[in-house]
């Protein structure tokens, strides 16, 4: 029998490495038992089918309604139910039969896809969930939720001023991007589209306030594939892997070679897991990367040139020295991530992420970062860039919103800062990241279990109301 494996999430969101080492280890075992196993791509169009899902769901809650009113004998009022169900309600007495019918057919064809990849693929692996499974006593809130908390604690603060009777003397905005882990296509259709903004601010991620960012490179090197061994290990860019899978051949020397460096790592047996710390790619000197860690443990045991970039020069060095010399300026270090590390029969490929001081020149930067890879047999190829933030600290809208967060806070020793990370705010004029928290708030942000508390929450929209009223409303 055929079984066909991805790892890949149907709408195009990082998946866990542990989700993604579980079909790894399944396909494996289905091989070893003399299954034909092959890697494949999932037909369907994932995100085109939430989309449609909601729709259906909307028009369905409309017409459950519907019913409900004809038992009542009344209108349903928001009060009858969940503000959620409230909005699938309303939407969804706005939506045509033909939108509605177009929906079922996107389901009709999404089906007919997976029977005809069932039929040459009678059994298909993919990961069940992007993200294991919590444990019962977790709250579980995800960076994007964390996100439209501070969106939704604007909102409010503007909503208490205009309730208030204020009228702004400034039309206002609030703009929301729709990918903002990924490639910040949604922000730059809107730039592209619409006026610019005369002053602004993100609120992300905390206080007191970021007027300048470091540049944001993110970047492949690839190079030639081995029959010697194969990795699998597809990480998110912007964060320093926490764990990193080995199930290969030579098993005990890499065990080995971990034990002489001193690497923590879980033994399963037939398989690893190499340990580290998790954190953004923004602090990476501050974690521990699992995956570098396997890399250097993989090149004491094999003769293999990319390997040899990690375990003779890179080392665990998170700021690119030991491969790039020290690159530095007012703003900081660069910090260096490498991610992912692939490895197949065809090809290598490594994943990298670089957070460039503000005055350095990112060309002569991936220049000197192309030559110097050459060496180890791999090539650069660009992803993505995102220039750096500067707003002069002396500027209106700095000192105007640093006010507003001490007299909020009598933090009086506050001072802008500068980050290695990446916001919205770089994307406009005139714009920095504000908010929304606060120094001393556990600090949760692309971890497990991330979280902000509601009181914390409750002083962020009473700093963004009061800087409103002093941008917008005076």
């Amino acid at each position: 029998m055929r079984v066909g494996f991805t790892t890949e999430s149907p709408v195009g969101t990082p998946v866990d490495p542990e989700a993604v080492a579980a079909v790894h280890q399944a396909a494996t075992f289905l091989e070893q038992n003399g299954f034909e196993v092959e890697e494949i791509e999932v037909p369907t169009d994932g995100r085109a089918l939430i989309d449609s899902y909601y729709l259906m769901n909307e028009v369905e809650t409309a017409a459950m309604f519907d019913q409900v009113e004809a038992s009542l004998g009344r209108a349903v009022t928001v009060d009858d139910m969940e503000p959620l169900t409230w909005a699938l309600y309303r939407t969804g007495r706005h939506i045509s039969a033909a939108t509605y019918s177009n929906a079922l057919a996107a389901w009709d064809q999404a089906g007919y896809q997976m029977a005809t990849l069932h039929e040459a693929y009678p059994l298909v692996l993919t990961p069940t969930t992007a993200m294991t499974a919590p444990r019962i006593d977790q709250t579980m809130v995800s960076e994007a939720q964390l996100d439209q908390m501070r969106d939704i604690d604007a909102l409010f603060a503007l909503k208490a001023l205009l309730d208030a009777g204020m009228v702004p003397t400034k039309r206002i905005r609030f703009i929301f991007g729709t990918d903002e882990e990924i490639l910040w296509r949604g922000i730059a259709k809107y730039n592209e589209k619409e006026a610019p903004i005369d002053m602004g601010f993100s609120p992300d991620p905390e206080f007191p306030l970021t007027y300048a960012e470091k540049g944001l490179q993110q970047a492949y090197l690839i190079g030639p594939g081995t029959d010697l061994f194969a990795l699998h290990m597809d990480n998110a860019m912007n964060a320093v892997p926490g764990k990193a899978d080995y199930d290969g051949p030579k098993l005990t020397e890499v065990k080995a070679a971990l034990d002489q460096h001193g690497f923590e790592y879980e033994d399963h047996g037939t398989s690893i897991t190499v340990l580290g710390k998790s954190v953004h790619a923004m602090n990476a000197p501050q974690g521990v990367n699992a995956v570098l860690r396997l890399c250097i443990a993989l090149d004491d045991v094999f003769d293999f040139a990319p390997l040899d970039l990690i375990g003779k020069c890179f080392l665990e060095d998170a700021t690119g020295q030991n491969l790039l010399g020290k690159v530095a300026d007012e703003s900081g270090q660069l910090t260096f991530n490498i991610s992912s590390f692939e490895v197949s029969p065809k090809e290598t490929r490594l994943q990298i992420d670089l957070r460039i001081p503000v005055t350095i020149d990112r060309e002569q930067l991936v220049a000197q970062l192309s030559k110097r890879v050459q060496k180890y047999g791999l090539t650069y190829k660009h992803f993505d860039y995102l220039a750096p933030l500067y707003v002069p600290k002396e500027s209106k809208l700095v000192q105007t919103l640093m006010k507003v967060y001490q007299d909020a806070t009598g933090d009086l020793k506050a001072e802008p800062q500068i980050s290695g990370g990446a916001t919205f705010a770089r994307t406009m004029h005139n714009c920095v990241a504000f908010g929304g928290m606060l120094p001393g708030v556990p600090d949760y942000m692309h971890q497990a279990n991330e979280q902000w508390p509601l009181d914390s929450m409750a002083k962020t929209m009473e700093i963004y109301a009061v800087a409103l009223k002093q941008l917008c409303f005076e």
